[in-house]
């Protein structure tokens, strides 16, 4: 925990080889237990790429370069997106919602907002 100020990076090692972005991470405290090991409490700060691995044992050791985030000038454009996304996310829950009334025989008038059973019995909708 001294040697690096706290800070470890975690990697994620698949098939195909290792993902070249890792989270990195402080160590905010850490307890050993004999005959299991080490609990710790880590949590997030940052991002890094990996460009280089320097050890392989007995553990990982790499090169790695923070990566910083750009903020968009102007966050309008991002946030009008967002909302566009939130509403086509509704509108597509309430076409569901209208489906299934559908299947059940519910006649809706999306125009106007209004449900009514289908009672005349002939499975078209109309009365």
């Amino acid at each position: 925990m001294t040697q690096h100020c706290g800070v470890v990076a975690m990697g994620l090692l698949a098939d195909t080889g290792i993902v070249k972005t890792v989270p990195i991470c402080e160590l905010e405290a850490y307890n050993r237990l004999d005959g299991f090991g080490i609990f710790c409490t880590i949590r997030v700060v940052g991002r890094a790429e990996l460009h280089e691995i320097v050890q392989q044992e007995p553990y990982l050791k790499a090169m790695c370069y923070e990566i910083t985030d750009t903020i968009p000038m102007n966050l309008e454009l991002p946030n009008l997106m967002a909302t566009s996304i939130e509403s086509g996310i509704a509108k597509i829950a309430s076409m569901e919602q209208q489906l299934e009334l559908a299947r059940q025989g519910v006649v809706v008038d999306v125009a106007n907002s209004t449900v009514s059973d289908d009672d005349d019995g002939d499975d078209n909708g109309r009365a």
